[in-house]
C-alpha cells in the first residue's frame, strides 16, 4: 500500500512540474500547503519504513524539512522500487537533519513518537486551512509558517512468553523479546513430560511492537490453537509435540506486523497414572442429549448403548429406565460422551446415569472406571438477568420502598455459589428491599419454575418475600412468595415453586424483601420454563 501511495504522490508532482514551463501566472501570489503519504490524520509508520512529505507551498522565500539528531530519522535518495526490502542503502549521506528539497522521503529507524518539522517563510501573509487553521506569524521582516508533524513509529514486534505446569514456571521454555528460537535446534531442547489429561499454560509476555492479536499453535493439544493471551492447553494423546507462538498487528491505518517464535520445548505426553473417570456434573443439552465429561480423550468405540442405564423419575409418577439409542464422542471435545435416548425427557425429570463397564478406553490406554447413579443437571435456561451477584450486583438496586435505616450490600460471606451474594440487615420492623433492574419476558398460559436460595442468620419472627412485579413496577405485584423465617440456623436452603402464569403483563421483575428485625443472605435466583411430563394413561 505504501508504494501505491508514493506513486500517487509522485504522479501529482510530475503533472505539476510538466505544466510549469507552459504556465504564466496572472499575478504573483503566496500560498502554503503540504502533503504526506500517510493518507490519514494520524501519521503512523512501521520501524525501518519510510514516509514521503511534499511541500506544495507557492512563492516561499525559504523552505526546509528537518528533524532531531536523536530521532533516528534519515533522508533517502535514489529510486526506490516495491521490490526493495531494506531502505538503508538509500540513505542520503550528504544530508544530516535538514533538507531544502520540496519533497523528501524519510526513513524511521527509532520507535516512538518522532517529529518532522516544516519551516517556510513568505513575503506575504499566508494561512493553512485544515482541521485547524495555521496562520503565518511576522518575524524578522518575513511571514513564517513553522509546523511539526508527529509520526508514531511502531517498533517491530518482538514476542516474549512464559510456560507453566501446575503454576510453576518451566524456565527453560521461557523466551525473552530479544531471543530467537529455531526449529532446527529442537534436538537440544529440554523434554517436558506431561501425563495424559494434564495441562500446560502458555502466557504472552510481549511488550515490544504493540501486537493486536496472538495465536498459540500446540501440537497434540486440546485446543490445538488458542487466541488467549494466557492459553491453558490440555494433552490427551501420547507422543512428542512442539508449540509455536505468533503475534500480529493489524488494524485500519496501523502498520502491519508479524512475529512467530517456537516454544523451545519438546512436550512428551505419557500415560497417566490417575484413574480414567467421570469429571464434573452430567448435563442435559437443549437437544435432550446427555453429556458426560471424562478426565481424558477416548479412542473410537462402538456398541456401548446397552452398557448405560438411564433411570428417570418424575413427580407425575413416572419411574423407569429409558433405553439409550446412541452413544457417541463429541465432535469437538473428544473427552465428552453424548447419550441420545429412545424417548423424550423433560426438565422436570430427575435422571441418573450408570455404566457398569464396557470398552471405553482413553487415548493413553486406560479403561474407564465404572460409575452408578450419577445425577443429571437438566436444561433450564434462566430468564433472570444476573441471577447471582458475580458481576458485582450491577443489575440490583435498592428499592424505592426501602427504609434507609436498613442495610443491604454485596457480600463475600459464604455465598451459595460463586464469590458473592446479597446480604440484608433489617434493623426495624419495616421493609428492606432490593430490586433486579432488568425485567424478563413471560408468556400468558406458560408454566414456569421459580427458585432461589436463602440463608437466615438472625430473625425475631416474621418472614421474607420474593416478589414478582408486573413490568418490574414496585407495588404492582403479580405474585408475592412470603415465607416465614423459621430457624435462624445459617444454612442455605433452596426454595422453589411451579406457577402457571395467567397475568397480562409481558414481562416481570424480581424484588426481594425482608420484614421484622432480621439478617438474611440471598443467591442463585432462577425463573425458567417448566416442562411437565405428560401423564401416561392406562388402557
Amino acid at each position: 500500500m505504501k508504494n501505491i501511495k508514493l506513486l500517487f504522490v509522485f504522479s501529482i508532482l510530475a503533472m505539476m512540474f510538466a505544466c510549469e514551463a507552459d504556465y504564466e501566472p496572472l499575478n504573483e501570489y503566496s500560498d502554503v500547503d503540504w502533503y504526506t503519504s500517510s493518507f490519514s490524520e494520524e501519521t503512523m509508520v512501521g520501524l525501518e519504513k519510510y514516509l514521503s512529505f511534499s511541500d506544495l507551498s507557492h512563492n516561499a522565500t525559504s523552505h526546509s524539512w528537518s528533524f532531531s539528531s536523536e530521532s533516528g530519522c534519515k533522508f533517502l535518495t535514489g529510486r526506490i522500487t516495491r521490490t526493495d526490502s531494506t531502505y538503508y542503502p538509500f540513505i542520503d549521506e550528504d544530508l544530516d537533519t535538514i533538507s531544502s528539497d520540496k519533497t523528501v522521503h524519510i526513513l524511521f529507524t527509532k520507535a516512538g513518537l518522532q517529529t518532522i518539522r516544516l519551516r517556510n517563510t513568505f513575503d506575504d501573509f499566508v494561512s493553512f486551512k485544515g482541521n485547524d487553521t495555521l496562520e503565518a506569524v511576522y518575524e524578522n521582516g518575513e511571514w513564517l509558517i513553522d509546523t511539526t508533524f508527529i509520526v508514531d513509529v511502531y517498533d517491530s514486534i518482538q514476542s516474549a512468553f512464559k510456560v507453566f505446569k501446575d503454576d510453576v514456571e518451566i524456565t527453560a521454555a521461557n523466551v525473552d523479546f530479544d531471543q530467537q528460537v529455531f526449529l532446527s535446534d529442537s534436538a537440544s531442547w529440554p523434554v517436558q513430560e506431561v501425563m495424559a489429561g494434564e495441562q500446560l499454560k502458555f502466557v504472552d509476555m510481549t511488550t515490544v511492537g504493540r501486537p493486536t492479536d496472538v495465536t498459540w499453535n500446540v501440537g497434540g493439544g486440546t485446543p490445538s490453537s488458542s487466541t488467549d493471551s494466557a492459553a491453558v492447553i490440555s494433552f490427551y494423546r501420547l507422543g512428542d509435540y512442539f508449540a509455536r507462538f505468533t503475534a500480529t498487528r493489524t488494524g485500519e491505518n496501523i502498520p502491519a506486523g508479524y512475529k512467530m517464535k517456537y516454544v523451545p520445548l519438546k512436550i512428551r505426553v505419557i500415560q497417566s497414572t490417575l484413574p480414567f473417570e467421570v469429571t464434573g456434573p452430567l448435563v442435559e443439552l437443549e437437544n435432550e442429549k446427555i453429556q458426560i465429561s471424562l478426565t481424558g480423550e477416548m479412542q473410537p468405540f462402538t456398541d456401548e448403548e446397552e452398557n448405560f442405564i438411564v433411570h428417570v423419575t418424575n413427580s407425575s409418577g413416572f419411574d423407569q429406565d429409558i433405553p439409550v439409542k446412541a452413544v457417541t464422542i463429541n465432535d469437538d471435545q473428544k473427552n465428552i460422551i453424548e447419550l441420545e435416548l429412545e424417548d423424550p425427557i423433560y426438565n422436570s425429570d430427575v435422571i441418573t446415569v450408570s455404566w457398569a463397564g464396557g470398552n471405553i478406553i482413553s487415548l493413553d490406554e486406560r479403561n474407564l472406571v465404572a460409575f452408578s447413579d450419577l445425577p443429571v443437571v437438566m436444561y433450564k435456561p434462566n430468564l433472570i438477568v444476573s441471577p447471582g451477584f458475580e458481576d458485582g450486583g450491577t443489575q440490583w438496586v435498592t428499592g424505592s420502598d426501602h427504609v434507609a435505616s436498613n442495610m443491604n450490600e454485596y457480600s463475600t460471606t459464604d455465598p451459595a455459589s460463586g464469590m458473592y451474594c446479597m446480604h440484608l440487615v433489617t434493623n426495624e420492623a419495616v421493609r428492606n428491599s432490593v430490586v433486579n433492574v432488568t425485567n424478563f419476558d413471560v408468556t400468558k398460559g406458560v408454566t414456569y419454575e421459580l427458585s432461589w436460595k436463602v440463608k437466615v442468620t438472625a430473625a425475631s419472627g416474621g418472614g421474607y418475600e420474593l416478589r414478582l412485579n408486573n413490568v418490574g413496577v414496585i407495588n404492582d405485584r403479580y405474585e408475592g412468595n412470603w415465607t416465614a423465617y423459621g430457624s435462624a440456623d445459617g444454612v442455605w436452603k433452596t426454595v422453589s415453586k411451579v406457577l402457571n402464569y395467567t397475568g397480562d403483563a409481558t414481562s416481570l421483575g424480581v424484588q426481594i424483601l425482608s420484614y421484622s428485625v432480621s439478617e438474611t443472605y440471598w443467591d442463585d435466583f432462577s425463573f425458567s420454563v417448566y416442562e411437565a411430563r405428560p401423564v401416561e394413561t392406562k388402557e
